[in-house]
């Protein structure tokens, strides 16, 4: 869980909609309910800017500082919400083994997203001109 959150790269779309400077940071795409972020008050849509003084230019670069954070330590997170930068201190949680095993925690930090397998009728719905 390291912090309790899914993040994702910040695209061209994102920076116009935030009204950011460039591309740089990650948006905090979901928060686990009573993680260290959520009880941080950090919140789904803040975009993290800086990272224990570290800019953060990408979501894969956030996770690699939270992985190489020890558990239990005491960090600042500085984040854009609203226009506004706001800053907030996380205590790093753990990664349960369990919650590794299910899912491996760079992978889904790093990109933000997940997949499954296409239906025809998923496919359809998408692209009605798809044939399958």
């Amino acid at each position: 869980m390291k912090i309790g959150v899914m993040i994702q790269d910040i695209t061209p779309r994102l920076v116009k909609y935030f009204g950011l400077e460039d591309m740089k940071g990650a948006l905090i795409s979901e928060i686990v309910v009573g993680s260290p972020a959520e009880k941080s008050g950090l919140k789904r849509m803040d975009v993290i800017i800086r990272y224990n003084g570290k800019d953060v230019n990408s979501a894969q670069m956030l996770s690699r500082l939270l992985s190489d954070t020890p558990p239990k330590s005491e960090v600042t997170i500085d984040a854009i919400r609203n226009g506004m930068k706001q800053t907030f201190r996380v205590t790093i949680g753990t990664l349960i083994k369990e919650e590794a095993e299910e899912q491996p925690a760079e992978e889904a930090i790093a990109w933000g997203f997940t997949v499954q397998d296409i239906t025809p009728e998923l496919a359809q719905d998408i692209c009605p001109f798809f044939r399958y």
